[in-house]
């Protein structure tokens, strides 16, 4: 009967995942809005093409290939895709299947992927397969995953809970899962998402020593010896694999304002979430049907909203229950206990790095210094992301024991918490919302005439409208900077290697004290964007261009103007 209960509720949740992913197994459309989805084609397209089996008629070696992480490149962007470009590559190239389609089914793939291992883990310490399907299945179709980025970067998560299920499997026998599994975790969210990457590497330290601690439980002076050891190998293979990466890292972190400390502590506060922010949300905010001026709103609605809200209040009734009638207590197992303590983490370091600046703003500055990254409104992002996966962790463990205890007043109130997120995510606002761009819009853009071209010696930009300028200047920024042509999105693809960017672009620089114009001309790129903020550009610049009022790129056919006059 059990089984049939699990099974039962399996199918209802692919009924439910069917929904929620159908609109995006399309020829016509891919995930997304804003810029993302046409970079995402983008770097895919590159992968596909000219990573799969390390062939690339532009480049002189396999370790020039820019998506590929010794490759010094690499980090100029945040999303390398390799694991999903290979994917597409097979359902495009081996399979025959449409481009586009190929690239919603590497999508919904990743998505199933993350909800499996999302239930092993939960499974470890909920021990429920019945409650760990459900738990897992939330956080997997979260709001976070659904409506605050229905975008490729969310197939990079699945390497998370990757990281966090064989790292519980380390024990004291020398397996596969001792020395390659984590390694390999760490290795598919390195070359998938750079900032899932760096915060999975905050998160599994104290995890380790959570889990260490944990299995020392009755175990003799030699296993935990072994025990150790297995993690300490576990560690020293990640980092050698890891280790070209962080070097990469290391090199190119002046490119990134949240990694290269130049945010100032207001900033940090302006970036940081509200305590409010963590209750306000209830099925999809208007900020997923229109583009709100201030990019913070991005982040912080990524947080879960009423769920946060009911999921305090059921467990703080919950544990005063228990409190109160400790003789219940023999029905907590010792995983029922550690899943709780791993809830409490968890979900502390979330808000921490959510929250930090504004609660904790001694302590955050402290942090930051000697661990950058945490400063950004993508720190925000990860936060939620981490809050929501302790949030239903422990609504999972309690659903878990008062099941057991049928207890079921409190059994009741959880499980319309749980009902209510189901609804949450079924409502049309998930379905119709703007989460996708057609593809008659991406092949319209400038970035798909790259695509499209044969000659090697040319690349089209994206061209955005004038209140998007904020997100693309920081790719201006540093084109001007490192002296590279203009940048493909604001995530910085360099679309050749450095020994082919000669040939591609043209730097020409007048400056002197009488001069007022100052002009840059880049050959066969076509870019349009506007801002009167002079003080926002590369310290060279504004070293040149002195005092003057605003700068200006101007299209044509052949060439990009840059001009900043008084």
């Amino acid at each position: 009967m059990k089984k049939i209960g699990n099974v039962f509720i399996l199918f209802i949740l692919i009924f439910f995942t069917w929904y929620l992913l159908s609109p995006y197994l399309s020829k016509d459309t891919i995930p997304g809005w804003g810029i993302d989805p046409y970079f995402c084609v983008y770097v895919i397209k590159q992968v596909m093409e000219k990573f799969a089996f390390g062939i690339f008629p532009h480049q002189s070696t396999f370790w020039d290939i820019p998506m590929f992480f010794p490759s010094k490149h690499t980090l100029a962007f945040s999303d390398p895709f390799i694991l999903q470009g290979i994917l597409v590559y097979i359902f495009h190239k081996i399979l025959s299947v449409d481009f586009f389609l190929s690239v919603n089914l590497a999508f919904a793939g990743f998505f199933l992927l993350n909800w499996m291992f999302c239930f092993l883990f939960y499974n470890v310490y909920v021990r429920s397969i019945f409650v760990s399907i459900v738990a897992s299945w939330l956080w997997t179709f979260s709001l976070y995953f659904l409506a605050q980025s229905a975008h490729f970067q969310n197939t990079a998560a699945v390497g998370i809970v990757m990281t966090l299920y064989f790292s519980t499997k380390v024990n004291k026998k020398i397996n596969v899962y001792t020395f390659l599994w984590i390694p390999i975790s760490f290795l598919v969210l390195a070359t998938s998402n750079l900032y899932n990457f760096v915060f999975t590497v905050y998160i599994i330290p104290p995890f380790w020593l959570f889990e260490i601690h944990r299995r020392f439980k009755n175990q003799s002076q030699k296993i935990k010896l072994v025990i150790i050891r297995n993690y300490l190998f576990s560690i020293i293979i990640s980092i050698v694999l890891t280790l070209p990466i962080f070097y990469r890292y290391y090199e190119t972190r002046k490119m990134y304002s949240e990694f290269s400390m130049q945010r100032n502590f207001f900033e940090q506060v302006y970036s940081s979430s509200r305590l409010i922010d963590y209750f306000t949300n209830f099925s999809l905010p208007p900020f997923y049907q229109n583009w709100l001026p201030l990019p913070t709103h991005f982040e912080r609605n990524a947080f879960p909203g009423l769920f946060s809200f009911l999921f305090f209040v059921s467990s703080v009734l919950i544990f005063l229950y228990f409190w109160k009638y400790k003789k219940d207590l023999k029905y907590y197992s010792r995983q029922h206990i550690n899943g709780m303590i791993l809830t409490f983490l968890l979900f502390c370091l979330g808000v921490f790095l959510a929250s930090g600046a504004l609660l904790f703003p001694d302590l955050f500055q402290l942090v930051t210094h000697f661990v950058p990254g945490l400063s950004g409104l993508r720190a925000i992002g990860r936060a939620g992301m981490i809050v929501v996966l302790a949030e239903c962790l422990g609504m999972g463990i309690l659903l878990s024991l008062l099941s057991k205890q049928k207890k079921f007043t409190l059994l009741l109130l959880l499980c319309f918490m749980v009902g209510l997120q189901i609804f949450e995510r079924l409502v049309p606002h998930f379905r119709h919302s703007q989460v996708n761009v057609t593809k008659s819009k991406i092949y319209n853009s400038r970035i798909t005439n790259y695509l499209k071209q044969k000659s090697p010696e040319s690349f089209g930009v994206l061209e955005l409208s004038p209140d998007k300028e904020e997100q693309i200047k920081f790719s201006l920024e540093r084109s001007l900077y490192h002296n590279h042509p203009i940048l493909v999105g604001y995530s910085g693809f360099y679309p050749f290697s450095h020994e082919k960017l000669p040939k591609t672009y043209e730097f020409l620089q007048k400056c002197d004290s009488n001069n007022s114009e100052f002009q840059i001309f880049f050959k066969n790129t076509k870019y349009i964007i506007i801002h009167k903020n002079i003080q926002e550009l590369p310290v060279n610049i504004i070293s040149c261009l002195g005092n003057l009022g605003f700068y200006r790129l101007l299209t044509d056919s052949e060439e990009v103007l840059f001009t900043a006059k008084k």
